[in-house]
């Protein structure tokens, strides 16, 4: 890593390096040992996600807006499509809208 402060690069390969000059994807990060590598998706009031568009299948993952506030993972090709959600009490649904139980 380099510790002159200059710690974003672009190697003009359309990779994007956040600590290193050798990138080998799109966004590659990385940290000093013991240090946190993370990404961190802040909304406070609004549903924050990440989208992963494939050849024939789109699915995204991220939060519902404030008040809700349930993780999800959605089929996007299938109009949005809760496959996986998780609820601030922990309850867990999968393929399903409404979730009555804890998944035991």
């Amino acid at each position: 890593m380099d510790s002159s402060g200059n710690d974003i690069y672009n190697t003009n390969t359309g990779n994007v390096g956040i600590g290193e000059t050798d990138t080998d994807e799109k966004l590659h990060i990385k940290t000093s040992a013991g240090i946190l590598a993370g990404i961190k998706i802040e909304s406070p009031d609004r549903t924050s996600h990440i989208h992963f568009n494939g050849t024939t299948q789109d699915y995204s993952m991220g939060k519902y807006e404030s008040g809700n506030d349930k993780f999800y993972i959605a089929d996007s090709t299938a109009g949005g499509v809760n496959r996986f959600i998780i609820t601030p009490s922990g309850n867990v649904g999968i393929g399903r809208r409404r979730l009555k139980r804890c998944l035991i």
